[in-house]
């Protein structure tokens, strides 16, 4: 709950991004001349958005997680598991030499 207006604003950041390429559609219609080149350039911009904002997300929310697992002490459960039920160990090194 605590980072709903950032990813928000992030949502609506990413949208408006969205948008360039219908910009860039639309004025195709006053290019023709240059529709060839247009085509083009708008799949490159929605890629370029989809994985802009998707690369975003990822960093924001991987940072929040960051952020919130170093404010827990070691070995404590999170909240967020049921009453109970302890979170799965992590699987020994490989590196171990054996």
């Amino acid at each position: 709950m605590r980072h709903r207006y950032s990813l928000m604003l992030m949502g609506v950041l990413c949208g408006y991004l969205g948008m360039a390429p219908g910009i860039v559609w639309a004025s195709g219609v006053v290019f023709v001349a240059a529709f060839w080149v247009l085509i083009p350039l708008a799949i490159w911009i929605y890629a370029f958005v989809f994985a802009l904002s998707s690369l975003w997300f990822a960093h924001y929310g991987l940072a929040a997680l960051a952020q919130l697992r170093a404010q827990q002490p070691p070995g404590a459960v999170p909240a967020s598991y049921p009453a109970g039920v302890a979170p799965v160990a992590p699987p020994p090194s490989l590196s171990s030499g054996d």
